[in-house]
């Protein structure tokens, strides 16, 4: 049987001598893998093959005495009978074929994980969902990462696009079309930058887009984490050699993990991103990231989408992990507690009764206003004041009218009016106001913030709340703990909801254990409808000329310039001026 020890050395050097079939050769094509990568790495197993390949290190003790696995391990991998495919690159470390890979079978291995001790009255009532074994990878070996084999049109293409000669001289193999050599041309060259990605397919696509990638079986397999039987940490975490190997002073490492539309599995990403990526940078690394939007999950699936050159657009815009790490903090999503996709909000979403804070995320003429609305006047029946706060005047009292409450002058003409609450501007927040605001009288108020990131903006940074800031905040901090405290609720609702708004309002009500609820909706209202061009050039001339052009036929544009000063050449005054002159004098 073939489920017999294999020498290693056999694992190794048997890779080719299989022929892949069509169908894995297209799976790899639809991830816009070429296919001479493809054949250089893949070969489709059947049948019981593939023990050799997930089980070569087992110990003696999980055989038999002739030598064959137990029927554990045979029971355990016999749903790979059905057949799949196999992929390995080559090992880094020594310039061979690799011996580890993954095994990916048509027919995958499902589960349900099993209750540890203690957890039998946890999720009471729930049925366990099965795991998913997508991938299966050789037992007891550590994890390394895909170096993909390439042939010398790909070596020749990523040699152009880096802007690095050839060897003078390359080995390559006429049976297979295996250029050898390419990678140890990689480890001697630390001006080639490397992306690394989750997946071998992703790092076949980005290789034959030109770029040099290398993956990982998964996020956090890149680094080792030194833990005792107990599974507590007893050192510091460190690159696996595999990695190390590329982390020399100066090189630029690019992570180009998936976009994946669960906020907690990108929660998980991108901690992987900011570790791993840290430990690059102690070794003298340079560190960005490549990012993209939905609704493309891998960068496979990004550039089979929208074309190498749209990517490399976007590869141009990758962030240094500095400004990655702030947009993480920026990130909404793990302080969502439901999130929709629709059209219109809908009123009869509502909090939990216990919620304290309630965040509102969902962009421009989306219903956001409508759904206040709702919840102004359900307050307002229920017998709770509301209060209203705004940086704008015409903003103010456009709510005013859509929410059936006076507006700030109108109670100080008439205060009887300002029974059921009123809506101010944030700047009259103080005693010396027209208002002559006094939080002390809002207990156990509903308080409404729409726009709210541009509101606290305003409170904190405007020249026109200059002299009476302090007191003004103040009073914004007694407002929202009184009313929170004695059954009130606070709402913030914003195209751009984030974190800093959140955080500030629950430090602002006395800590971070008041219940909060985010909603957030992902839909885009003008999504496909814009176009937005990234211009890399060193003299915009003929981008220029285009906005005229695009602007003469009734065309919107909407342009984004780093200067704005008239010493910026190119700067935002410097262009108005001209399009203006321009735009008249045709």
């Amino acid at each position: 049987m073939i489920c017999q020890k294999v020498p290693l050395s056999k694992c190794v050097h048997a890779h080719g001598a299989e022929r892949i079939t069509p169908e894995v050769l297209e799976e790899w094509r639809a991830s816009g893998v070429d296919d001479d990568i493809t054949r250089l790495n893949v070969r489709s197993l059947n049948g019981t093959a593939h023990y050799s390949y997930l089980l070569y290190a087992l110990p003696r003790s999980e055989r038999r005495n002739d030598g064959r696995l137990t029927q554990k391990w045979l029971n355990r991998y016999d749903h790979c009978n059905h057949g799949g495919w196999w992929c390995s690159g080559i090992d880094v470390l020594t310039g061979e074929p690799a011996q580890w890979g993954q095994f990916k079978p048509k027919l995958p291995y499902r589960y349900i994980k099993k209750k540890a001790e203690g957890d039998e009255l946890k999720g009471f009532g729930e049925t366990p969902q099965p795991k998913t074994i997508k991938y299966e990878a050789p037992r007891k070996v550590p994890t390394e990462i895909y170096a993909l084999r390439v042939s010398l049109r790909i070596w020749s293409k990523i040699a152009k696009l880096n802007n690095v000669p050839l060897p003078d001289h390359i080995e390559h193999d006429p049976t297979t079309g295996e250029a050898k050599g390419f990678w140890s041309w990689v480890l001697s060259n630390p001006d080639i930058p490397i992306t690394i990605t989750e997946g071998a397919k992703k790092a076949g696509a980005l290789l034959t887009a030109g770029y040099v990638a290398v993956a990982l079986p998964g996020i956090w397999s890149g680094l080792r984490q030194p833990k005792d039987e107990f599974g507590h940490k007893t050192g510091l975490s460190f690159l696996i050699p595999q990695l190390k190997v590329f982390a020399v002073k100066g090189r630029e490492i690019n992570f180009g993990f998936d976009n994946d539309a669960s906020a907690s599995t990108r929660s998980q990403v991108n901690k992987a991103i900011v570790k791993t990526g840290k430990l690059f940078e102690k070794e003298g690394c340079k560190v960005k990231v490549v990012s993209w939007v939905a609704p493309y999950k891998g960068v496979d699936d990004f550039i089979v989408a929208v074309g190498d050159e749209t990517f490399n657009g976007v590869y141009e815009q990758r962030k240094p992990l500095s400004s990655f790490k702030l947009l993480e903090f920026l990130d909404l999503s793990r302080f969502v507690d439901k999130t929709v996709e629709e059209r219109h909000l809908d009123p009869e979403w509502l909090p939990p009764e216990d919620a304290k804070i309630i965040g509102i995320s969902s962009a421009k003429n989306t219903g956001k206003t409508v759904w206040l609305t709702y919840q102004v006047q359900k307050a307002i029946e229920s017998g709770r004041r509301v209060i209203v706060l705004t940086h704008r005047i015409q903003l103010a009292r456009e709510l005013c009218h859509r929410f059936k409450i006076p507006y700030l002058e109108e109670f100080y003409i008439n205060p009887a009016l300002g029974e059921k609450g009123f809506a101010l501007c944030i700047d009259s927040l103080h005693a010396d106001s027209a208002a002559q605001f006094n939080p002390e009288d809002w207990s156990g108020a509903y308080i409404f913030v729409d726009e709210c990131e541009q509101v606290f903006w305003h409170a904190l940074n405007s020249n026109t709340l200059k002299y009476d800031r302090v007191q003004i905040l103040t009073n914004l901090e007694t407002l929202i703990k009184v009313a929170l405290t004695t059954g009130g609720k606070i709402y913030l609702a914003d195209a751009d909801l984030s974190p800093i708004a959140l955080q500030y309002v629950q430090k602002l009500a006395g800590g971070y254990g008041i219940k909060t609820w985010v909603l957030q909706n992902l839909f885009l209202p003008n999504l496909g409808n814009r176009k937005l061009f990234t211009y890399n050039g060193t003299n915009p001339k003929l981008l220029l000329a285009a906005v005229i052009n695009a602007i003469s036929n009734g065309e919107k544009v909407l342009i984004h310039t780093s200067g704005q000063k008239q010493k910026s050449k190119w700067g935002t005054k410097n262009l108005e001026g001209f399009l203006k002159k321009e735009l008249f004098l045709r």
